[in-house]
C-alpha cells in the first residue's frame, strides 16, 4: 500500500527507488506518541 500510493510522484520509480521494511523492535507503545497526539487521541 506504500508503494502503491507512490505512484503518481514525478521522478520516482518505485520499482528501483522505494524500499519498505516493516520492523517490530521496538515494539510500538503509546510513550512513543507525542504529547500533541497523545492530547489529540484522549490519552
Amino acid at each position: 500500500m506504500v508503494k502503491s500510493s507512490l505512484v503518481d510522484i514525478k521522478g520516482l520509480d518505485i520499482d528501483k527507488n522505494v524500499l519498505v521494511e516493516l520492523t517490530f523492535d521496538p515494539p510500538w507503545t503509546t510513550d512513543m506518541m507525542t504529547e500533541e497526539v497523545k492530547a489529540e487521541l484522549g490519552f
